[in-house]
């Protein structure tokens, strides 16, 4: 018996004494610092930020951003990232800028501070006053002559004419021939109406129901095609492949015993055909009529600006596949009368509606053509939407009377006036892109006072 205990003494003893390692504790990676940190000016509320990545742990990079004494952070970036664009600032600004990395061990060093100004806010200067002669009521711009730039055309409705002017480069237009039209031309919209490569004008009468095609001979001049006389008021149209066919129809708003939008549908030759009519309402007036795939179905839809004593607002027609329209929902907007602009002011994907008057009004659309409507204080008619200032975000042109201002977004999308200055004349329409070929946007403008205004973009 005694061996056997001595065994079981030992093993206890042996299990009793058997050594327990110590952890391995790993010591801290703190990123390495970057470097060399360089600021660009984007505009007046933009900056550009770039610097040296020296760390192959990081998990990003933190933006630290100061415009007096104390810092607050302005942004992240993921790893390897090494530039930064920093958006919503005041002009005429210097701020202080530097970055560091970081990791879940902790962050660098910070780079060496960055000094850097926005630009001024004198984001746009008159380079041109063309006389029309007399008041303009319909502004576009289209290449006419075919050579690839845009040029203008003009009805001034005092004289019943339409005017061109062809784009000679550097800010100027040179007037050509003017063509009279015995029916007070209002409106126009240009294509390719009767399928030759060129672009051809139509014009709607304002105070006839009468539209008239204008053939392009290919440079910049034109002879009166044909003459349609449907009855009713017609106030407004514009173009859409309705039938996705190929070429350009018309959506035609008309008033008389009964407010409907008629379709006219080009058989590619340029003659069209009326299609079909949608009743909007009962004595009401159609103010503006636009037309983009609201609903990304690949085929155009209608929007139309509608009002009368008791409704002022848009009325939305999405396009059931086969060209005709359904009603799809109105918005009341509460206001007479103003302007009508599809454009996609947020940058997600899809056309959003602007319009304005006593305010401006932004219908957001989630991408089905159903709309949220969001009303601003900013009194005006938004002429033109882009990003005028070249800090990556879509801004907004509103004219009222002789006053041009530019609304401006944040980060977080909401609108800040960023411009407003005193013109020469009063802009009541205008047609916005790039006149004379720094990757800028200008502006055409259409004035009271008998002249297109060329406004142009300083910023570059």
């Amino acid at each position: 018996m005694r061996p056997t205990l001595t065994f079981l003494v030992v093993l206890a003893l042996f299990i009793g004494c058997s050594e327990e390692k110590n952890p391995i504790i790993a010591e801290p990676e703190i990123p390495q610092a970057p470097s060399n940190l360089i600021g660009e000016t984007l505009g007046p509320s933009s900056v550009r930020l770039s610097w040296i990545d020296n760390s192959n742990n990081e998990a990003g990079f933190v933006i630290y951003r100061s415009d007096t004494t104390l810092w607050a952070e302005a942004g992240r970036v993921g790893a390897d990232e090494t530039a930064f664009i920093d958006t919503g600032l005041a002009d005429s600004t210097e701020y202080r800028y530097a970055v560091a990395a970081y990791s879940e061990d902790g962050s660098s060093a910070t780079t060496d501070v960055c000094r850097i100004s926005t630009a001024s806010i004198e984001l746009f200067g008159v380079a041109d006053n063309i006389s029309t002669g007399f008041s303009v009521v319909g502004l576009l711009a289209a290449d006419l002559d075919n050579d690839s730039d845009l040029d203008l055309a003009t009805c001034t409705i005092t004289d019943n004419s339409i005017r061109v002017f062809l784009n000679e480069g550097d800010l100027n237009f040179v007037a050509t021939t003017e063509y009279y039209s015995a029916y007070h031309p209002g409106r126009l919209v240009s294509g390719d109406f009767d399928g030759d490569s060129r672009n051809d004008l139509i014009s709607l009468s304002l105070d006839q129901p009468i539209i008239t095609l204008w053939i392009n001979d290919g440079a910049g001049r034109f002879t009166q095609s044909w003459i349609d006389t449907l009855s009713g008021h017609r106030s407004a149209f514009c173009l859409g492949d309705f039938d996705r066919d190929g070429d350009s129809d018309l959506a035609v708003g008309v008033a008389d015993d009964s407010t409907r939008v008629v379709i006219l549908s080009n058989a590619g030759n340029g003659m069209f055909d009326s299609t079909a009519a949608y009743i909007l309402a009962h004595d009401r007036s159609v103010y503006a009529v636009a037309s983009r795939d609201l609903n990304n179905d690949a085929f155009d839809d209608i929007v139309v600006l509608v009002g009368d004593y008791s409704f002022r607002g848009v009325m939305v027609f999405l396009n059931n596949g086969a060209g005709a329209f359904l009603s799809s929902a109105t918005y009341d907007l509460y206001q007479y009368r103003g302007d009508l602009l599809l454009y996609d002011i947020d940058a997600d994907g899809d056309e959003d509606i602007l319009t304005g008057d006593d305010n401006l009004n932004i219908l957001r659309n989630n991408g089905a053509g159903i709309f949220n409507l969001e009303s601003i204080y900013f009194p005006g008619s938004a002429i033109g939407a882009g990003d005028f200032d070249l800090d990556g975000s879509n801004d907004i042109l509103l004219s009222n009377y002789n006053a041009l201002s530019m609304l401006s977004t944040d980060r977080t999308g909401r609108f800040s006036m960023a411009y407003n200055r005193l013109l020469p004349a009063s802009i009541v329409s205008a047609v916005c892109f790039d006149i004379d070929g720094d990757l800028d946007i200008d502006i055409a403008g259409a004035a009271t006072s008998a002249r297109i205004v060329i406004i142009e973009n300083l910023i570059r």
